[in-house]
């Protein structure tokens, strides 16, 4: 089948996976992130202060998804969806509201777990239940939802930053919530996809080694934990940067608007090697590309690093937006493929807490090494040597480890 035809064919589904998404981004830290130096200024904070909150709150977010999101695999997408949404809507008017470090904690809990949380793992579960052989461009061209909101909501935040409170912008956030994308799920998903929900006869595809693994098999299981720095790695730096603007452009001397102004490089780039990650995920298989889409976000990082000129800002987006793109849909598919998908929801909310955990430990982490006088471009240069290692050990686990093992024993009929 054509990707066109593709497209055509199952236009509803995918177009829900793009506006959870996209919808998403009122809980991003690429969007948060954008008000740092405003509250730090409203409430005095440093920004170890702000890096603490956002931990705090983020962290209590990827305990709760843990549980919250097996409802994947037990409800219906359309209900599940509207509810998310509606529930980030009262999020936002309530970050419109925020009076207090303690309430700012609670409200990025609530940002956190319905925007970052569930919004994203409903996009992301519900492609990699609805597809088997297309699964790669089914995750892509969902997953635009996230470059075309890194290259939109950003822009539109500084701008009504330089117009008028900061507040205002939760109180549009919250509208757009409520009276845009939560009726257009409700039309969109009025069915699931036929193929997985209404033939009786559908046998959900099984993971590499012909079985469907439970969430508490995969926890057993070291494979998992092998893959975990990898999973950890986009989330802790990706959130760290983004999380930063204003400290990273003050040390470099750039302009804050040039740093947040380069995002939408950063959304075209993901966009563009989200559509390339799909097709070589559906050619090779998510597992093959493993090793590769850490390379990347590490040259991204050496750039911010050592890189002094304007144009270094540009480059160090479009190399995030390479890794970004070409890895979500890698790391989305490479569960389905490994696992199955009949419990595909428990084991992506496994996973998102993971990567969660990750995102809120970067600012806190961050943060802190600023405060006692290590910035962040400093701090860049040894994550770039965390991702080379981490990309070093998946080459092991795909071809003489467990995964490559797998392959081998499948292949032989064993």
């Amino acid at each position: 089948m054509s990707t066109l035809s593709f497209i055509l064919s199952n236009a509803r589904w995918l177009a829900a996976g793009f506006v959870l998404a996209l919808g998403s981004c009122f809980g991003q830290t690429f969007f948060i992130g954008v008000f740092g130096a405003s509250i730090r200024e409203e409430f005095s904070l440093t920004d170890g202060d702000f890096g603490a909150a956002y931990m705090f709150g983020t962290l209590a977010s990827a305990a709760v998804i843990i549980q919250l999101g097996r409802l994947a695999d037990v409800m219906s997408a359309r209900p599940l969806a509207v509810i998310v949404t509606l529930g980030l809507a009262s999020v936002c008017i309530a970050m419109s509201m925020v009076s207090s470090w303690t309430m700012l904690v609670f409200v990025i809990f609530g940002l956190r777990l319905f925007g970052q949380g569930m919004m994203s793992h409903l996009s992301a579960t519900c492609m990699a239940r609805w597809f088997d052989r297309t699964r790669g461009r089914a995750i892509a061209i969902a997953s635009f939802g996230y470059p075309t909101a890194q290259a939109i909501a950003p822009a539109t935040a500084v701008l009504v930053l330089s117009t008028g409170d900061w507040r205002t912008a939760w109180v549009g956030g919250a509208a757009i919530l409520a009276l845009c994308v939560a009726p257009l799920l409700f039309m969109l998903l009025a069915r699931d996809r036929p193929t997985s929900a209404t033939h009786n006869s559908f046998k959900p595809p099984a993971g590499i080694d012909g079985k469907q693994w439970r969430r508490i098999d995969v926890i057993k299981e070291p494979l998992f934990w092998l893959l975990v720095p990898g999973l950890v790695a986009p989330s802790f730096i990706g959130t760290s940067i983004f999380f930063l603007p204003s400290h990273i452009a003050e040390v470099k001397g750039w302009e804050l608007e040039s740093f947040t102004n380069s995002y939408w490089l950063y959304g075209l780039t993901s966009l563009c090697f989200s559509i390339v990650g799909g097709f070589v995920v559906d050619k090779f298989s998510a597992r093959a590309s493993l090793p590769f889409y850490l390379l990347p976000m590490g040259a991204a990082l050496i750039t911010l690093s050592l890189g002094t000129s304007p144009w270094t800002i540009e480059l160090v987006f479009i190399l995030l937006g390479i890794a970004t793109g070409f890895g979500m849909t890698v790391k989305t598919a490479l569960w389905a493929e490994i696992y199955g998908t009949q419990h595909i929801g428990a084991i992506k909310a496994l996973v998102h807490s993971v990567m969660v955990f990750a995102s809120a430990a970067g600012p806190g982490l961050t943060g802190t090494l600023i405060d006692i006088g290590a910035p962040f471009p400093t701090q860049a240069l040894y994550l770039a040597g965390y991702t080379i290692a981490v990309s070093c050990l998946y080459t092991w686990i795909v071809t003489v480890g467990p995964l490559g093992y797998a392959a081998r024993k499948r292949q032989s009929g064993a």
